[in-house]
């Protein structure tokens, strides 16, 4: 079950009149309603007020549609927001599914763009907008959010594969425009069309012979690179909290994973069902250094606040810990934030710099970017080049 909104404004002019615009909304939509046999009883008045700066009102219909006109009055703009069970086709089959009853305003998705056209003219404006018409309350939302708090909308085929782990919801959807795509707990984690964010990640670094640790990393696209790179690395570890993350994707995923997730190891790799945070420390407890350690696990917090402090605290000890499981000249490489998160991107620097005192060790930081189909946003990467211990 699911419902829909729509969403016009309008830039009226210096002499308007507020009743004769409201006149003219109601109008429309009663003769949109009526397919041009206009009713006076269509619309039902619900509500009215006359603020200082902002008239209000109100109207319904008997198919469940709320129809809201404000006009303010300083700003000389006109929106209006229309609620209702199914008002218009929206020309995606993954959305209009949801919607059982027949559309009760608009039959055609380029209806509404010719509407508030026709609404324009008939209010003698130059300025207008519309949106396209907006589904709510589907149990797998289309409309996702940047770092920076824009929308943007996921071209959804259908649910492929969804369950809950031990540690995270998991769905693996089918795309229009990226192909698969995973995500964890409702963000986005990768998709068949983002190999630009693991090389990005790698940093086009020479792995000839090195000793390279993943954390996290389930996905197994990163695992699947590095093994196809050359010079071949010596030896590639990767170590995953959530074995259900990888038996999706393995299973409905295998272009992302290039089969390295068939088996837990290989001549070259092997993988570790377990917590990173112990990895490391049962590392540094034996001595253990690697060439290249790899965070791919979760995103930074985009809130800065103690709302994140939780996060924070982890990635933090990831980063201190890695600093003292890296030799001399090595690297560790990370996916950082959406190039918008300025706050977070300034928090992260911060906190390498504490964990590097922590570990008395001197580290050099560069970031790269790349722009993230699935993301539908630029996102920074960081390579952190560890130096000699301080005396």
């Amino acid at each position: 079950m699911s419902a829909q909104t729509v969403l016009m404004d309008f830039v009226l002019q210096e002499n308007f009149d507020p009743s004769s615009c409201e006149q003219i909304v109601k109008d429309m939509l009663e003769g949109q309603l009526a397919k041009g046999e206009k009713d006076s009883n269509i619309l039902k008045l619900e509500m009215r007020h006359s603020g200082h700066l902002v008239d209000t009102v109100m109207y319904s219909s008997q198919e469940d549609m709320m129809i809201m006109i404000r006009i303010d009055k300083m700003e000389k703009l006109l929106t209006i927001n229309i609620d209702g069970p199914h008002l218009a086709p929206t020309g995606s089959q993954f959305k209009d599914n949801n919607l059982k009853k027949k559309a009760q305003l608009f039959h055609h998705p380029n209806d509404l763009v010719k509407f508030e056209g026709l609404m324009s003219s008939q209010l003698g404006v130059d300025r207008s907008g519309v949106l396209p018409v907006l589904v709510r309350g589907m149990e797998l939302s289309p409309y996702w959010t940047t770092t920076d708090d824009r929308i943007v909308e996921c071209s959804i085929k259908s649910v492929l594969h969804q369950e809950i782990s031990e540690y995270q919801k998991i769905q693996i959807l089918d795309t229009i425009d990226f192909g698969r795509t995973l995500v964890l707990d409702g963000q986005v984690n990768l998709s068949e069309a983002d190999l630009i964010y693991t090389r990005t990640l790698m940093n086009y670094e020479e792995y000839g012979g090195a000793d390279i640790l993943i954390l996290g990393g389930g996905d197994g696209a990163l695992l699947s690179q590095l093994l196809a790179a050359e010079p071949s690395p010596g030896h590639v570890t990767m170590v995953e909290l959530d074995p259900a993350v990888m038996t999706a994707v393995a299973m409905h995923m295998p272009a992302v994973a290039g089969g390295v997730l068939d088996s837990l190891d290989g001549a070259r790799h092997d993988i570790i069902v377990g917590d990173a945070v112990k990895h490391l420390e049962r590392c540094r407890e034996e001595g253990k250094q690697f060439d290249f350690v790899f965070g791919d696990l979760t995103d930074i917090p985009i809130d800065t606040d103690k709302d994140g402090k939780d996060v924070w605290d982890f990635i933090s000890r990831i980063l201190e810990l890695s600093f003292l499981c890296i030799k001399p000249g090595g690297k560790y490489l990370t996916h950082v934030t959406g190039k918008a998160a300025s706050a977070s991107k300034q928090m992260f620097r911060e906190k390498v710099k504490e964990a590097a005192r922590k570990a008395e060790k001197d580290v050099e930081i560069s970031v790269t970017e790349a722009f993230v189909p699935s993301f539908m946003e630029v996102w920074v990467f960081a390579q952190i080049t560890i130096g000699p211990g301080k005396k």
